[in-house]
């Protein structure tokens, strides 16, 4: 499994919510597909945890946040530090076509609340994106 992390289950995923409930759902679901997770609640706290060395193939990030670093500057700051990784956004505002189109530019885009299944396609079909 470990061989191809980055195109199938066992990739390493930092999911990033401000919800905390919604996290823990994630991290649950990823857990249950065979990914490897790590939690941030903050663009400001996923950014540490990338800048000290997390191993991470994917980024998972809700558009909205509060702060400065909403999903779309979170992923250019993200591609800073790791420029091969892969971003995921998620929203529960697909009406937001502002930020959709900055993450549209930055990576692939999921509504939530999504099934797991829904939520599994996506993330191999980012994973294996080249």
């Amino acid at each position: 499994m470990d061989q191809n992390h980055t195109t199938s289950q066992g990739a390493r995923i930092l999911v990033v919510d401000d919800d905390q409930m919604i996290r823990d759902v994630t991290l649950r679901r990823l857990a249950s597909l065979g990914y490897r997770a790590i939690a941030a609640a903050s663009g400001a706290e996923a950014l540490e945890a990338l800048a000290s060395g997390a191993d991470v193939d994917l980024l998972l990030t809700d558009i909205r946040m509060p702060g400065e670093l909403h999903g779309p500057a979170l992923a250019k700051e993200a591609r800073r530090l790791r420029p091969q990784i892969k971003v995921l956004f998620v929203t529960g505002a697909p009406d937001d076509t502002l930020l959709q189109e900055d993450a549209d530019k930055d990576g692939q885009l999921l509504l939530k609340p999504c099934t797991k299944a829904e939520l599994a396609e996506k993330i191999r079909e980012v994973l294996t994106d080249t």
